[in-house]
């Protein structure tokens, strides 16, 4: 750069850029006034996903272990018991039992949703309905599977993330099913007919949408 030809704006620019590289750096602070941080648990291995029942009572916050486990923390401590072993289980790299959902009306119904790599072609969406007797959290009934088999190549990018939206339906995501082998994405073959790389959408018990993209109502939605 020749120093003759900048400009006084650009001579500028170069010295913020300087004190930029010179000025030590700034540790972002909490954005909730008062954030506390509390540990409930250690030494609790492949913790896959977690979410608090939406009772509106911060009293049960489910997780879920790759190897199949569905596990809650009840009052701020951990219960040793699994509520739910959910098998058979292929786990192992990003498979297994890999996401939660409680009920938005948990407090009524008391269900939770998990997500599940089954064995190398199958993941299912199963809902149970919980129990706490003598405080001790278990299944009342199910698991019930929801909605229709869901793909997996038993490789990565299997997806499994669930949640309820606005409008009380459960959403859930599936990835591409393999790095370097990807399914269902834009342009491939199978675009429109895989439910991989797509987010889908069914009622809370388990019927597809007829405002989905693509329905059909030919049992596969």
């Amino acid at each position: 750069v020749c120093p003759r030809c900048e400009t006084a704006p650009m001579r500028l620019v170069y010295a913020s850029f300087a004190l930029l590289l010179l000025a030590p750096p700034v540790l972002a602070q909490p954005q909730v006034p008062n954030f506390t941080q509390t540990t409930y648990a250690g030494g609790v291995g492949s913790i896959t996903d977690l979410a608090w029942a939406s009772d509106g009572t911060n009293q049960y916050l489910f997780f879920t272990q790759q190897d199949g486990n569905l596990r809650v923390i009840r009052n701020g401590t951990l219960q040793m018991a699994n509520v739910l072993t959910v098998s058979p289980v292929l786990s192992g790299g990003e498979l297994g039992l890999i996401g939660v959902a409680p009920a938005p009306n948990f407090g009524s119904n008391r269900r939770v949703y998990v997500f599940a790599s089954i064995d190398s072609s199958i993941q299912r969406i199963f809902r149970i309905t919980t129990t706490d007797s003598g405080g001790t959290v278990g299944v009342g009934s199910g698991p019930t599977q929801m909605g229709p088999n869901l793909p997996t190549r038993g490789q990565n990018h299997n997806g499994g993330s669930l949640d309820f939206g606005p409008d009380g339906n459960l959403y859930f995501g599936i990835g591409n099913l393999g790095n370097g082998s990807s399914s269902g994405e834009n342009g491939n073959a199978n675009e429109f007919t895989s439910l991989a790389s797509k987010i889908g959408r069914m009622t809370a018990d388990g019927a597809p949408l007829a405002t989905n993209p693509y329905y059909t109502n030919d049992g596969n939605d």
